[in-house]
């Protein structure tokens, strides 16, 4: 459906209004995240998303990435039946509809491939509560005792 631009307009407007607002909201699940898969990771069961010491990020959204596609698809379709919508966030922009159309790279690049197949994109919104987080984190766990 479409939207006039006026509405649009104003709801951007809006939210830049509150961006800083928004931005710590999303920082503070970002950080719990980040924390409580800490344990997994030292498993080896995933990574976490790492951020150099002297850098910031506005906690756009929250990843991990598995050993490899087979065990990322497995996990999602894990959180799937739990009711948690996580997705395979990453296709690399050369693989794109324009980037087929447009790109120009050399290589294969094995590296790109190689993390579009193991990312997988946790919900990450500023209304996600503390507890949901706790419940993803959980199923993300149960998935690993199986």
């Amino acid at each position: 459906s479409y939207v006039p631009s006026e509405i649009t307009a104003a709801f951007l407007y809006a939210q830049l209004q509150s961006i800083h607002t928004i931005t710590e909201r999303r920082l503070h699940l970002w950080n719990l995240y980040h924390q409580a898969l800490e344990s997994l990771e030292n498993q080896e069961k995933l990574r976490r998303p790492i951020v150099p010491n002297n850098c910031q990020h506005n906690a756009h959204l929250y990843h991990i990435l598995l050993p490899d596609m087979e065990q990322r698809n497995a996990l999602m379709f894990h959180l799937r039946e739990k009711g948690i919508q996580a997705v395979a966030h990453y296709v690399p922009l050369h693989d794109s509809e324009g980037g087929l159309k447009f790109a120009r790279f050399q290589g294969d690049l094995q590296l790109t491939h190689d993390i579009a197949d193991r990312i997988l994109r946790l919900p990450l919104f500023i209304d996600l509560t503390e507890d949901q987080i706790s419940y993803i984190v959980q199923t993300i766990s149960e998935y690993f005792k199986n």
